[in-house]
This record gives structure tokens, C-alpha cells and sequence, in this order.
């Protein structure tokens, strides 16, 4: 038997559904048997035949079909390993980690690269993941207009003499509008003031840069020639993630 706080909760959970339904905001799900050109699937590659035989395969010869804890435990499958490996070695970078999806991926790294007393720049029109990242790192955050690196530099001035950790973070291709950061010129704003740069290269991957290698060149420059405050946190440094175009080819 329900107590009377618990029917109380439904009852006010269920008012609140009818006032969407009256406002004609509830949301329902339906499989769509058309063309799909307006997802990540705009390619229609999730249904591709040689996909499907490729998923089949792996299943079949995987040791077994569910994580059954974290990887640190009991859930790393080498695969993965192998995988990470195979996509590091693709975009010329230190490293790759998985994650379930991108918004555990940008929450995972910002709030792994950011805490309490560290500052990051965001770009206006950055992903809600990107934002919600950097909400929960709990680093202060300056949002500078989209695309404006006059804006973006005039921040950076004004707190270049902080010494904290500073890391500008951005999308090479926005995912709502499609242009792209001028990155070339970010980059050298962020080796000139000590600051990192996060790129979420989401939209950018498989289609910018060499051989779809977004990141490709630019990682490497940063490994290879950073500011002493990068060199401080190297780590931060190569996890910056950027495309070798510039905002005019994109």
C-alpha cells in the first residue's frame, strides 16, 4: 500500500503531465521508416549491410556480450584496449579513450582537467555537454561571443596574470551551425597567454583534415612546441584536441 506521501507525489507528477499534454508539449517515441537526414546517421551508415555482418561477427566472437562492471574491476574486454590503440595511431595522438557516448566523454575530461580555482573560456554556441562539463568541474567560466577571438583575447589579457589553470574550450565544426573555430589563430592566442585548449571535434572527425583525421597535425605542434604554463601540465596540453584547417577552408 502506497503512503500518503507517495500518493501525493503521483498525484502532482501526474498534474504536471496533463499540463503538458494540454500544452501539447509531451514528448512519445516512434521508429521512423523514411530516410534520415537530419542525426548523426545522416549518412545512414547504422544500417549499412556490412556493419550489421561486422557487429554479428564481434558478437559472436566477443567473450561475452555485457560490460559486467568497470573496467577497472572486471570490465575491460582487450578489444578495447585495441580499439583506443587503433584510433590513437588514426589521429596521430598520445592516447584514446572510449567513452559510453560524447556527453560522458566531455563531462569525463572536464571535470577530470578542471576543478574549483581554474578558469576556462567557452565559446558562446559550445555544446550543452561542453557546458554542463564545465559546470560541474566547478571552474569559473567567461563565455566570449561566438567566433570572436578579439573578445576571446581581451579575456585572456585580463587574467593573464593569474596563475591558475586556464583552458579555452571550444567545437572545431559547431554542431548547430556547422561553421568552424578559426583554430590556427586560437591556438596561438592560447600558447601566447599559458592556457590549454579542449576541442570537441565531434562533427569535425572522418571529415576535416587529412585522411578525416581532425586533430592530426595540430596535436602533434602542441606536444612538440607549448608555453611554459603548458609544459606545466603537459597532459592538458596533448588532450587538446584540434582540426588542420583554418575557419576559410571549412
Amino acid at each position: 500500500m502506497l503512503s500518503r506521501t507517495h500518493v501525493r507525489l503521483r498525484e502532482e507528477l501526474a498534474g504536471e503531465l496533463r499540463g503538458l499534454d494540454a500544452r501539447g508539449l509531451r514528448r512519445s517515441f516512434e521508429e521512423l521508416p523514411a530516410g534520415n537526414f537530419c542525426s548523426n546517421d545522416y549518412l545512414g551508415l547504422a544500417g549499412h549491410p556490412h556493419l550489421r555482418e561486422e557487429v554479428l561477427r564481434a558478437v559472436r566472437e566477443a567473450p561475452r556480450v555485457a560490460s559486467t562492471g568497470s573496467r577497472l574491476l572486471s570490465g575491460h574486454v582487450a578489444a578495447w584496449g585495441e580499439l583506443e590503440e587503433e584510433f590513437a595511431q588514426f589521429a596521430g595522438s598520445e592516447a584514446a579513450l572510449y567513452f559510453g557516448s560524447g556527453y560522458a566523454a566531455n563531462l569525463g575530461l572536464l571535470t577530470t582537467l578542471l576543478g574549483p580555482g581554474d578558469l576556462v573560456f567557452s565559446d558562446a554556441l559550445n555544446h550543452a555537454s561542453l557546458i554542463d562539463g564545465m559546470r560541474l568541474s566547478g571552474a569559473r567560466k567567461l563565455v566570449y561571443a561566438h567566433l570572436d577571438l578579439n573578445a576571446l583575447e581581451d579575456a585572456l589579457r585580463a587574467h593573464a596574470a593569474e596563475t591558475c589553470r586556464k583552458v579555452i574550450v571550444t567545437e572545431s565544426v559547431f554542431s548547430m551551425d556547422g561553421d568552424c573555430a578559426p583554430l590556427a589563430r586560437l591556438l596561438e592566442l592560447a600558447e601566447r597567454y599559458g592556457a590549454g585548449v579542449v576541442v570537441d571535434e565531434a562533427h569535425a572527425t572522418g571529415v576535416h583534415g587529412q585522411g578525416g583525421r581532425a586533430a592530426g597535425k595540430v596535436v602533434r605542434k602542441i606536444g612538440r612546441s607549448c608555453t611554459p604554463a603548458a609544459r606545466r601540465w603537459p597532459a592538458r596540453a596533448r588532450l587538446s584536441a584540434a582540426a588542420n584547417y583554418s575557419s576559410k577552408r571549412c
